[in-house]
């Protein structure tokens, strides 16, 4: 019988990898387990009129960074850039200036691991060009899910077509993973 020592910041992911937020292991990470979970964490902190998780926002953002004209290894980056989310949650804009340097040293632990698993030069997932595809995102995703124009929103309207209904959690990740090897098969890395 296996046991397993929690403690804090380590937790079980669904397919019962265990995940250490202070010390991340790439053996851990799993396609399968990221998908499930980025499928089953709602977007704004859940305060949003219906599901929509990050997942679907991911792949808006590679959507948006395709219509630019943007290569392969970028579009990925913007599809894998809030993986660290299954370790942190999805924290909202106002709350990560109050976790501050905890939260900022997960990010900053975890940022490097993820984008070297998937392939990725360092600080790929902090490129201008994924920053301003998810800011984008952000915009559309709040007009559509909470009803009101942000303050400075641009967007053009073919990215505001790229828009799709919000699946449900679970197929969220799925779609998300076949997303991830569409990018991937052609680089020739297998996850």
């Amino acid at each position: 019988m296996t046991t397993t020592s929690f403690g804090p910041g380590r937790f079980q992911t669904e397919g019962q990898r265990m995940y250490d937020a202070m010390n991340p292991d790439p053996a851990a990470l799993d396609l399968l387990d990221i998908s499930i979970s980025l499928g089953n964490i709602c977007r704004f902190g859940g305060h949003i009129r219906s599901f929509y998780s990050v997942a679907d926002h991911s792949r808006f953002v590679a959507r948006i960074l395709k219509s630019r004209g943007e290569p392969r290894a970028v579009q990925l980056a913007g599809l894998i850039h809030d993986v660290v989310e299954v370790v942190t949650g999805d924290v909202i804009g106002p709350m990560k200036e109050i976790y501050g340097e905890s939260l900022a040293k997960v990010e900053a632990l975890w940022t490097p691991v993820v984008e070297k698993w998937f392939g990725l030069p360092e600080a790929a997932t902090h490129s201008s060009d994924v920053k301003h595809a998810d800011l984008t995102a952000y915009f559309i995703e709040t007009e559509r899910l909470r009803g009101w124009r942000a303050q400075d929103s641009t967007y053009t309207h073919t990215e505001y077509s790229l828009w799709e209904t919000p699946s449900t959690p679970y197929v969220g990740g799925g779609l998300w993973r076949d997303e991830v090897k569409k990018i991937l098969d052609p680089l020739g890395i297998r996850k």
